[in-house]
């Protein structure tokens, strides 16, 4: 499995959620220093060059400066609308706050899944080899004559089960892989699973 850590940041960069949510809070953001520049006065410069004369060696030059400052009376609308965006900031950011715990908390509890059902396939595994060493001893021992039939029914039936056990945690290791996968935002391509799920497959037979 990739480190936990790896597979959070995956899922906080990829995931169109988190970055919608993240979207959302640069909006909210924008328009929060919008409305409060509508508070500000506004200052305009200018300037101005000219010359006039009755010839092109005789001029006298003019220059013109100047600063216009415009301060906008604030109305009670435009209070309002400052307090609204400063709550939609609020908003924004308690929404990704959010979206970025549900995430971690979705890669944690399928990183942790999967682990779990990677651990029980190793365990029927081994209890597939031990069960056709077992059905191994069983058949010589009736081959000598030194036990019954039913022995070896029997030994077959346990390998039978350990068999349909192993597929039972294949299927939910690649179940687990999968959501582990789409939780961190990395199931763009199927490849590496059905290669994994093809292998272990194999090893159960």
């Amino acid at each position: 499995l990739p480190e936990l850590s790896d597979l959070v940041a995956s899922g906080l960069d990829a995931r169109s959620d988190v970055r919608a949510s993240r979207l959302d809070q640069t909006i909210a953001a924008t328009q929060q220093r919008a409305a409060t520049g509508a508070l500000f006065p506004r200052v305009d410069a200018f300037a101005n060059w000219g010359a006039s004369g009755g010839s092109l060696s005789q001029q006298n030059s003019d220059h013109t400066f100047g600063v216009v400052a415009t301060w906008r009376i604030a109305d009670p609308s435009v209070w309002e609308g400052r307090r609204r965006a400063a709550e939609e900031v609020k908003i924004a950011e308690a929404r990704h706050t959010q979206t970025t715990n549900d995430t971690e908390l979705g890669i944690v509890t399928a990183w942790e899944h999967t682990r779990a059902a990677e651990a029980r396939e190793a365990i029927a595994s081994r209890s597939i080899a031990q069960a056709d060493e077992v059905l191994r001893i069983v058949r010589d021992r009736y081959e000598q004559g030194l036990t019954s039939i039913t022995e070896v029914l029997r030994a077959q039936m346990a390998l039978l089960e350990a068999r349909l056990l192993a597929l039972h945690a294949i299927y939910d290791h690649s179940i687990s892989y999968a959501e582990l996968l789409q939780s961190s935002g990395r199931l763009d391509s199927l490849d590496m699973f059905m290669r994994a799920a093809v292998r272990s497959t194999g090893e159960a037979k």
